[in-house]
């Protein structure tokens, strides 16, 4: 079974490493009945235009599992206004900054970011499944997954303090993403035991991507 290197420079950015989690699959990429999401368990939904399933466990926040399957479709259907409108708002304006400096556009960032899930020999793939669990975020995680950013020159302290204080909540959501490529018999993970930040405001559910 091929094994696909495409977790974008966003997706990497939201990965939050010091929570070792484990994976949702296992090394051959079959689902691990041992997993605490199980489809038992698991609330099930299916976007009709990409057939995307959310695998999620009894009681999983709705907004945020409607933001991921936004987020994740609008990837899969090269749909940048639907991948914004899933994004936090400050950090589409702060973002779109570091990378005006950098000649590029959110819209090329984007771009990039849906054909990383492109492979040689296949004209087209669609993602099948993803399943996603709340996992336990410490200060310490939190203040690190933001200290990247402002590190890397995306933000600064400012935008932080104003990031924590318009959040109801922040949640660390752990996810494994499945897709189907063109002429394969069965859906592969192709990115398995990440981690992205979700912010829940007044004003809505988002993400950083």
């Amino acid at each position: 079974m091929k094994k696909l290197a495409i977790i974008s420079e966003c997706l990497a950015l939201l990965a939050l490493t010091a929570c070792g989690a484990s994976p949702a699959v296992t090394e051959n990429g079959e689902k691990d009945g041992s997993e605490s999401v199980s489809e038992s368990s698991a609330a099930k939904e299916s976007d009709a235009a990409s057939g995307l399933v959310m695998q999620t466990p009894e009681g999983f926040d709705e907004e945020i599992s409607e933001c991921l399957k936004t987020y994740f479709t609008a990837i899969e259907q090269h749909r940048y206004a639907g991948y914004e409108e899933t994004v936090y708002p400050p950090y589409v304006e702060v973002y779109a900054e570091y990378l005006k400096e950098r000649e590029m556009t959110l819209e090329t960032a984007f771009d990039s970011l849906c054909s990383r899930f492109d492979e040689d020999g296949y004209d087209s793939w669609h993602l099948t499944e993803l399943v996603a669990e709340e996992t336990e975020l410490t200060e310490d995680e939190l203040n690190n997954f933001f200290d990247a950013y402002v590190s890397g020159g995306v933000f600064d302290e400012a935008f932080v303090e104003q990031c924590k204080e318009d959040a109801d909540e922040i949640k660390d959501i752990k996810f494994t993403l499945y897709a189907l490529y063109e002429g394969d018999e069965e859906a592969i993970p192709i990115v398995t035991g990440s981690e992205i930040l979700m912010l829940k405001t007044e004003a809505g559910t988002y993400l950083f991507g």
